[in-house]
């Protein structure tokens, strides 16, 4: 094990429920990030020039929940990172 990896180690252990929190939810804004250039391929490709506008609803409904899924994601990350790092430098004093 690294010299860093014995360093943070114990200081971050009583933190990993927070941390994996975090991690989810950069997983849930990556995911958000890679799903809009595929969702506006499928509106405009399957419910605009078809003019299918039952599925234009669906698609624009599902894109604005996953947008506020991922809004949601990244103020709770922004917020548990804030507090994880707040403890770490309070631990380091």
């Amino acid at each position: 094990m690294s010299s860093l990896g014995r360093f943070l180690g114990p200081r971050l252990r009583p933190h990993r429920a927070a941390l994996l929190l975090v991690l989810l939810g950069l997983l849930v804004q990556t995911a958000f990030g890679a799903s809009v250039p595929m969702g506006l391929k499928l509106l405009i490709d399957r419910a605009i020039l078809p003019r299918n506008w039952s599925l234009l609803v669906e698609l624009v409904a599902a894109l604005a929940a996953f947008c506020v899924a991922a809004s949601l994601a990244a103020i709770g990350r922004s917020y548990l990172y804030a507090r994880i790092s707040s403890a770490f430098i309070n631990t380091l004093r």
